[in-house]
C-alpha cells in the first residue's frame, strides 16, 4: 500500500480530490483550499492510501505554531513545576501536529472506503507515520482533534496518547417547527419570555450581511469585535486575523458574515456556514457593553434559528461555548474527547498533568420544551 503526502491541496487537484471526499463539505476542495488561503500561519498535509493505483483512504492533517507559553494556566502550584515552566517549557518554540481541525473542530479529517474501515487502525497511524517522515523536525506533539472513536475505537486512543475531554458540541433539532412561533409556542412560558425579552431589547437592532463589497468599510469594527471575543478565551490552539472571514466569503459560496448594527454602530457580528442539512454557527464578535445591555449574543443565537426556520433547515449547530445559555433554548450537547501524545517520551509523561488541569467549567442542563410536545 502507499501512502503519498501532499503539501498542499491543490497538488491533488479539485476534481480529483472531490471525487473522493463525496458530500461532506468541510473535506471539501473549496473549504480546504480557503483554509490554506485564510489561515497562512498553518502549514497542512494531506496523505491519500492507495493499492494499486485504487483509492483507499485519506487524512487531513494541520502544522499549528505552539508555544509553550500556553501551558502557563495549567501547571500545578508546585515550584518544581515553575521551575520546569521558567526554563525550559515558557522557551518553547515548535509546532504541534494535528489530525483534523483547530479552526473549525467538528471535523475529524479521515475518510476511509467503506471496504477497509476494519483496517481503520492501520492506515491512520500510517498515514501520521508518514507526515511524521516528511518533515525536516519532530513536532513537539500530535493531537487527534476530533472524535474518531467512531471510525475505529482502538486508534481513538492508541499507545501512548491521552484522552481529553473538550466543551461539548450544542446542537438544535428544529425538524419538528416549520416557523419561528411555532417554535416559541412550544418554549415553556419562562424560557419564551426570556426569548421575547431579547427581542424587545432589540427591537432596533438591525442585520446587515458583510460580503466582498463592504467588507473594508466594516474591517476595522469587525477585527476589534472579534479580538474581544478572542481575549476572552480561556485556551486556543492557534489565533486568527480578521482577514480569515474575508478569504472565506471571496471562495466560499456556502460561507456568511451577518453584522449587527444598534445606534449606528457594529456592536456584534456572527459567522456560519449555511448548509442544506445543518447551519454550522462558527465564530462570532461581540461589544461586550453592549452585550450586557441588550443581550446581543443571545439575539445572534436566535437569530441563527430563525434563519434555519426560514430556510428549512432541520439543524443548527451553535458550537462548543456557552453551553447552558444554549441548552436554554433547546440545543442538546454531544461529548466529544480528543488524544494527545508528546512526541518525546520523557516529556509525555508529563501529559496527564496538563490533561488534568484541563477541567471544563461545570454546567447545568435546562430542558425549555414543553414535555410531551416533542
Amino acid at each position: 500500500m502507499e501512502f503519498k503526502v501532499y503539501n498542499r491541496i491543490s497538488e491533488v487537484g479539485e476534481s480529483h480530490w472531490d471525487s473522493l471526499v463525496s458530500k461532506r463539505f468541510f473535506l471539501s476542495y473549496k473549504y480546504l483550499y480557503a483554509m490554506e488561503k485564510a489561515c497562512e500561519q498553518l502549514e497542512y498535509r494531506y496523505v491519500i492510501a492507495t493499492i494499486g493505483g485504487h483509492f483507499v483512504s485519506l487524512c487531513y492533517f494541520q502544522l499549528i505554531p505552539f508555544s509553550g507559553e500556553s501551558l502557563r494556566n495549567y501547571l500545578p502550584p508546585n515550584p518544581i513545576f515553575k521551575w520546569i515552566y521558567d526554563f525550559s517549557l515558557a522557551k518553547v518554540r515548535t509546532e504541534l501536529l494535528v489530525l483534523g481541525n483547530v479552526v473549525f473542530t467538528c471535523e475529524n479529517g479521515v475518510l476511509i472506503r467503506n471496504d477497509y474501515k476494519q483496517d481503520a487502525e492501520n492506515l491512520i497511524t500510517s498515514s501520521l507515520k508518514a507526515v511524521l517522515d516528511s518533515l525536516k523536525k519532530t513536532p513537539l506533539g500530535t493531537m487527534i482533534s476530533e472524535n474518531i472513536k467512531t471510525i475505529s475505537s482502538k486508534l481513538f486512543c492508541p499507545k501512548a496518547f491521552h484522552i481529553f475531554k473538550v466543551e461539548d458540541r450544542m446542537e438544535l433539532d428544529l425538524k419538528d417547527f416549520d416557523i419561528f412561533e411555532n417554535y416559541l409556542d412550544k418554549l415553556q412560558s419562562k424560557y419564551r419570555l426570556r426569548v421575547r425579552k431579547v427581542l424587545e431589547a432589540n427591537a432596533k437592532t438591525s442585520i446587515i450581511d458583510i460580503h466582498k463589497e463592504n467588507f473594508q468599510t466594516y474591517r476595522d469594527q469587525l477585527s476589534e469585535l472579534f479580538l474581544n471575543v478572542l481575549n476572552n478565551s480561556k485556551f486556543k490552539l492557534t489565533t486568527i486575523s480578521v482577514d480569515y472571514f474575508y478569504q472565506y466569503i471571496l471562495l466560499v459560496d456556502r460561507f456568511h458574515v451577518k453584522g449587527f448594527v444598534l445606534n449606528g454602530k457594529l456592536v456584534g457580528f456572527v459567522s456560519y456556514f449555511q448548509l442544506d442539512s445543518i447551519i454550522e454557527v462558527h465564530y462570532v464578535g461581540l461589544d461586550y457593553e453592549y452585550n450586557r445591555s441588550h443581550k446581543v449574543y443571545n439575539y445572534i443565537l436566535i437569530q441563527m434559528i430563525r434563519l434555519a426556520l426560514e430556510y428549512q433547515i432541520p439543524k443548527v449547530c451553535f458550537g462548543r461555548t456557552a453551553q447552558e445559555l444554549k441548552s436554554t433554548l433547546g440545543a442538546k450537547p454531544f461529548s466529544t474527547l480528543s488524544s494527545l501524545r508528546i512526541n518525546y517520551s520523557f516529556l509525555n509523561l508529563f501529559t496527564p498533568i496538563f490533561i488534568n488541569k484541563m477541567v471544563l467549567e461545570p454546567w447545568v442542563l435546562r430542558s425549555p420544551f414543553k414535555q410531551k410536545e416533542l
